[in-house]
């Protein structure tokens, strides 16, 4: 099965706990060099982002946010990409559900979807399974923060039953998101699992109270833009690193950040707070 050793692959660009390196091996072992993908609930483009990557490496996409202010970082970002962005807060059916949505932007063909939007990751799931995308990551914490406890592995039995209900096989997981592959690619290519059991038993190991603290700080990122600002610093080498690899300049793309964007962004953010509260005073 694959789970087991894709954790060998784990590592970050953009993504929180390995995503981004996982995904691209998979999508090497699926022979998907450039393909399509759609992000529900994309924040800014970049922040913990698990699409980022396949951005920069070519793949076209469509990018769903409905908070105003990151849909706005996330315009610019992709204004001259491949990508596709979408300003919408998704109904969980009707002509503002996903499927209606994507299928206003013309995609039909998926091959891979990330869901992240802290509410109805589930039902989000249910509707975009009709159009059949090849790869689903989508944020599981909800259910799963409890692995470092006893009835975890229940927990996370649920998720990969429903995922396995929809046609879905589980292939790996960090205790926050689950990313199964279409179960007709995955017995194709012998990377997945009809056995529940199997999956819970090498994909649920029990995670740490260390992995919930990081989910939960994580999670208090949203309320703090200069902490998503340092953020962005921090991982800055990596970024421009990245870009570089596949032949982008990070000085002349919007996809990236620079270290004095990101450094003014912080420094302004903590002058406006520091007036606001002189102002209150």
């Amino acid at each position: 099965m694959l789970g087991a050793s894709l954790r060998d692959h784990e590592h970050n660009t953009t993504s929180f706990l390995g995503e981004d390196g996982v995904l691209e091996e998979i999508f090497r072992r699926l022979n998907i060099d450039a393909g399509t993908f759609v992000e529900v609930g994309a924040m800014d483009g970049i922040f913990f982002s698990n699409t980022w990557s396949l951005a920069v490496r070519g793949w076209s996409g469509v990018a769903i946010e409905a908070n105003e202010a990151a849909y706005r970082c996330l315009a610019q970002r992709y204004r001259n990409s491949r990508v596709r962005t979408v300003y919408q807060t998704l109904a969980l059916s009707g002509p503002k559900g996903l499927v209606a949505t994507l299928q206003g932007e013309g995609v039909n063909n998926i091959d891979y979807v990330n869901i992240d939007v802290d509410g109805i990751d589930w039902d989000l799931f249910e509707d975009v399974a009709t159009l059949s995308p090849k790869v689903i990551c989508i944020e599981a914490a909800s259910e799963t923060l409890a692995f470092h406890r006893a009835d975890g592995r229940t927990k996370f039995r649920q998720c990969a039953e429903r995922l396995m209900t929809r046609g879905y096989c589980p292939v790996w997981t960090n205790g926050a998101n689950i990313i199964s592959i279409r179960r007709d690619i995955a017995k194709s290519k012998d990377l997945g699992s009809d056995d529940v059991e199997e999956v819970v038993r090498i994909l649920a190991p029990g995670y740490s109270a260390v992995l919930l603290f990081a989910l939960r700080i994580r999670r208090r990122f949203w309320n703090f833009p200069t902490l998503q600002r340092l953020y962005f610093i921090l991982r800055q080498f990596k970024i421009e690193r990245f870009m570089r690899k596949h032949s982008l300049d990070p000085r002349k793309s919007s996809l990236a950040i620079l270290p004095a964007q990101g450094v003014y962004a912080a420094a302004r953010v903590i002058f406006q707070s520091a007036r606001g509260a002189s102002a209150q005073a």
